[in-house]
């Protein structure tokens, strides 16, 4: 049974130059204890849609309902406020109360909300969530006295103090530093997990949503283009927008041949769908890692580009390279151990069950250069 349940989403807004469509027809839903992700670029309504799920904002249309308790529906007008929605929520600022200790931050919810308990539960709930967040030693600090890391670690005490049916997270770790991001990141993990909250994430950062998520929903311009697990949308995306913004990717123009595509650098031979029997252009993508690099021997081998290498970059578990073979530059990845100097003439092999092939029309080649826009914005 879903815990969550998100149907026809649709949210409008106001601005100065009329109505923005926000979102549009969002549909999906979150299985009791898994860890959903919406992943997607600043604007493409990833959290529109929480704060709708959250009560913060009112959706247009749609319906929403969490556990078995319909909280919003346009066509029976029920819409249940914020503080009656059973959801915590962690929000980019952390929302800690300055003047308050640590203690009393974490048990606010307890004491003035919704969920209030007896003043005897407040305590040991309390310290059982400061607990689980690694805080326990510092209940009575003053709450200006924490790390960045640590004010993270009390808005999350906070959002699961009364062990909700739904936590909400929107960019949580986003300002933290990169090494403490990644700590807080397999904590938060683990931690949902332990305590087998439904958990609803929304980041722009492609490594939080593939190392973190049950499932990942990729939007843009309102919608969900993809939704799957991380490594079918990593390595099996579906949408010109997916395949560019989620990681890194190579683009080859092409034209379909006999057994495979025609491309500048010669015959790639792959499984050819059926609609390329009527494209007259197409566009094959693959991952840096997709890739087998060799040193150039002989004849070129079949499903093989071959260039040099103009540049390289050490990123400690590998060598980005990129490798120039005529007009094209083609971002590729090697052992550290043995690594190509600047100049090396190399061979791409290209695996043909690595290869995605894409229609070469002008609305592709768009959608490709707005999500590589915006993955280098982000």
């Amino acid at each position: 049974m879903s815990m969550l349940s998100v149907e026809r989403l649709e949210m409008e807004y106001q601005s100065d130059r009329g109505p923005v469509r926000a979102v549009r027809g969002v549909s999906f839903a979150v299985e009791r204890g898994n860890f959903y992700t919406l992943l997607g670029p600043s604007g493409c309504g990833k959290t529109s849609t929480l704060r709708c799920i959250a009560g913060l904002e009112t959706p247009t249309a749609g319906k929403i309902t969490i556990g078995e308790e319909v909280v919003y529906d346009r066509q029976t007008r029920v819409v249940v406020p914020t503080h009656r929605r059973a959801v915590g929520m962690v929000f980019q600022s952390y929302a800690i109360w300055p003047h308050l200790t640590v203690f009393d931050n974490v048990g606010f919810p307890l004491v003035h909300g919704k969920n209030r308990v007896p003043r005897a539960r407040v305590r040991p709930m309390v310290e059982r969530a400061l607990d689980l967040v690694q805080l326990g030693h510092l209940a009575d600090r003053p709450a200006p006295a924490l790390s960045g890391g640590q004010q993270q670690r009390v808005a999350l005490a906070r959002a699961i103090v009364y062990e909700p049916d739904l936590l909400l997270l929107d960019e949580p770790l986003s300002n933290l530093d990169a090494k403490l991001r990644e700590e807080m990141r397999q904590e938060l993990k683990d931690l949902v997990a332990r305590l087998n909250i439904t958990t609803l994430y929304v980041t722009h950062d492609q490594t939080e949503a593939l190392a973190m998520s049950n499932l990942v929903a990729v939007m843009y311009e309102g919608e969900i283009v993809q939704e799957g697990s991380p490594q079918d949308v990593y390595l099996r995306p579906a949408s010109p927008f997916t395949a560019n913004f989620v990681g890194k990717t190579n683009l080859l123009n092409g034209a379909v041949a006999g057994g495979g595509v025609e491309t500048a650098h010669g015959l790639i031979t792959i499984p050819l769908p059926d609609w390329t029997k009527e494209a007259a252009s197409v566009v094959l993508a693959f991952r840096p890692e997709a890739v087998a690099l060799e040193a150039s021997d002989g004849p070129i081998a079949a499903n093989t580009i071959r260039g040099s290498v103009s540049g390289s970059s050490f990123v400690g578990e590998t060598l980005e390279y990129v490798v120039t073979a005529s007009e094209d530059a083609f971002k590729v990845k090697g052992d550290p151990f043995a690594p190509f100097r600047i100049g090396d003439e190399v061979d791409l092999h290209l695996p043909s069950d690595r290869v995605l092939i894409m229609p070469g029309d002008e609305a592709t080649r768009a959608e490709l250069a707005a999500a590589a826009q915006l993955a280098a914005a982000e």
